[in-house]
């Protein structure tokens, strides 16, 4: 996990800058721990590959031999576990959070790489969840919803509590930016308004 930038420094660079320049700003970048994924999947192969252990060492086993079989079955259980464990590694080893100021992107991908992308303003809460497996590791997953009723969740993250704070403290600060930019533009159409009334009422003199 990597902080990159804090939400002042953003500010401060906002008006030196174009809205292309401030929009492809990167506040803060996470990567997922693959971890107690590949530990997990470990575990739940576990009754599988006896079953294959004992099925396939037995019938080749009466076939060509006793240590023969025991050979061939245990590379019949090891062989897919190792293959899914590696095809895992990569899946999770290459999940990406990136935050700027206008949007959330996530990308990820074994053979070719997926992007998704969800504008910041779309976002109404973040939340916290932290299994009792993942505990162990202290690892988390951070959860963004949008107005729609959909999430974009961030898995098996390094120091979730830490993570938590920041997304919470950009999504915040966004979320106050844009209504500061709502508030300014009322009070333009406000004054542009009452000028334009002085305008009508001086004429009409």
């Amino acid at each position: 996990m990597c902080y990159v930038d804090t939400i002042e420094g953003v500010q401060q660079q906002q008006s030196l800058m174009t809205t292309n320049e401030f929009e492809s700003k990167l506040l803060a970048e996470y990567r997922a721990n693959p971890t107690p994924q590949l530990i997990w999947k470990t575990i739940q192969s576990v009754p599988g590959d006896i079953i294959i252990f004992v099925v396939v060492s037995t019938f080749t086993g009466v076939f060509l031999g006793f240590f023969f079989g025991l050979f061939i079955g245990m590379l019949a259980a090891v062989i897919p576990t190792l293959i899914g464990i590696f095809v895992a590694k990569k899946k999770w080893g290459s999940k990406c959070y990136r935050l700027y100021p206008d949007r959330i992107e996530e990308d990820m991908g074994v053979l070719s790489t997926s992007k998704r992308s969800v504008p910041m303003n779309n976002i109404t809460e973040v939340k916290q969840q932290q299994s009792w497996f993942e505990g162990f590791f202290d690892v988390g997953d951070i959860v963004l919803r949008n107005r729609r009723g959909s999430s974009m969740k961030f898995k098996y993250l390094d120091n979730p509590d830490e993570v938590y704070r920041e997304v919470q403290a950009i999504v915040s600060e966004h979320r106050r930016m844009e209504e500061d930019e709502i508030s300014r533009k009322a009070d333009a159409i406000e004054q542009q308004t009452e000028a334009l009334r002085d305008v009508a009422e001086q004429s009409q003199k």
